[in-house]
């Protein structure tokens, strides 16, 4: 494939977060490599995305591949066919599951009895934090407030950006040094730590599937809507949401959700 493609599509992308570049630049590079020498077409377009839901890949994961794709298209000029639409995710036909309360307590216990400071750590962060996969790929060192107790989350999806609490019951994250690591990665962890624990994974089950047992959980005990939305870092729908959020003591709002989290108790 020409490379000006290429070239004129990172300089369209520039302006994105940091996290939803590498994201579309991963979907792209994965398109073209499906092409190979051939030429970019609306086609190949609808060959390869029929072949990510053939391996499996969820809804919401082909959308985000078609954005870049489609970007990738306008940007250079190429015939688009405006037929091609993103697919709605069903409130009640997800394709992510939710992981019971049950299962995530035999996670953290076996992670804690047979795994290392890797595992121990990333599953930390995402039963704590509900941290995307591609959030935890992007902590780094530099992220880890070890005098203050504090982590600094990098949103994705336009989500709000920052500091965490660090509870005693997983004080242990502040002396693992953090690097930035690939997602495939990070899907690999998951992997294993199911099977120190020896869980069976649902279908297109990963990381993301803790995040919404928090969300689950947390809303059941009554936490205030507006609250949890800070809490998983979720992006404010309207300005009113953006005042309040802004007025928010992130530090005194994380001790009041783990007065009610679910999952720390298990650290303990």
């Amino acid at each position: 494939m020409d490379k000006t493609y290429f070239q004129n599509f990172l300089k369209s992308i520039q302006d994105l977060a940091e996290q939803t570049k590498v994201s579309y630049v991963s979907a792209v590079s994965l398109y073209a490599r499906f092409v190979g020498n051939g030429k970019p077409t609306v086609d190949s377009v609808h060959s390869f995305l029929v072949k990510l839901g053939e391996k499996g890949y969820s809804i919401s994961s082909v959308n985000l591949y078609l954005a870049a794709i489609k970007k990738f298209f306008i940007v250079n000029g190429l015939p688009w066919d405006s037929n091609i639409k993103s697919k709605h995710v069903n409130l009640y036909e997800t394709d992510t599951p939710t992981i019971y309360i049950t299962d995530i307590k035999n996670l953290v216990r076996a992670t804690k009895e047979r795994g290392n400071i890797v595992d121990m750590s990333y599953l930390a962060l995402s039963t704590i934090y509900g941290l995307r996969r591609g959030e935890m790929a992007a902590i780094t060192e530099e992220d880890v407030g070890k005098k203050e107790s504090t982590i600094h989350i990098k949103t994705l999806k336009g989500g709000i950006e920052r500091n965490h609490l660090i509870p005693d019951e997983i004080s242990f994250i502040k002396e693992y040094q953090f690097d930035c690591q690939s997602n495939s990665s990070m899907s690999l962890l998951f992997a294993k730590i199911c099977l120190l624990a020896g869980y069976e994974r649902k279908d297109n089950e990963g990381w993301h599937a803790i995040r919404r047992s928090i969300d689950v959980e947390l809303f059941d005990s009554d936490v205030k809507p507006i609250y949890l939305k800070f809490f998983l870092r979720w992006a404010p729908k309207d300005m009113s949401e953006r005042y309040f959020m802004q007025g928010i003591n992130p530090i005194i709002a994380d001790r009041k959700i783990f007065e009610k989290h679910p999952f720390l108790p298990f650290w303990r």
